[in-house]
């Protein structure tokens, strides 16, 4: 018997979830910690994150200074490469 997919259920974000949401952003919790307390993807909590106007820059220095010498070495703008990656 063929496996079904699971199904995506959406949730809309409360003010609840954006305030918790940029309470770890301050406190710089990683965002896998905040995916599972707000039970949504590391991407969508980026996002939200954008849209509200912060960065969850909270994974490392590592991964922003890899992807700065990325960028400079192809020498193009952070938004240009932003749409590569995305």
């Amino acid at each position: 018997m063929p496996r079904t997919a699971k199904r995506v259920v959406r949730r809309d974000w409360t003010r609840q979830d954006e305030r918790e949401l940029k309470r770890h952003s301050k406190a710089k919790t990683p965002v896998k910690a905040i995916s599972k307390t707000l039970k949504r993807t590391p991407g969508a909590l980026r996002q939200k994150a954008r849209h509200l106007g912060f960065d969850l820059d909270t994974d490392g220095l590592e991964d922003s200074q890899a992807l700065t010498s990325w960028v400079l070495s192809f020498r193009v703008s952070g938004h240009q490469a932003y749409c590569w990656i995305s």
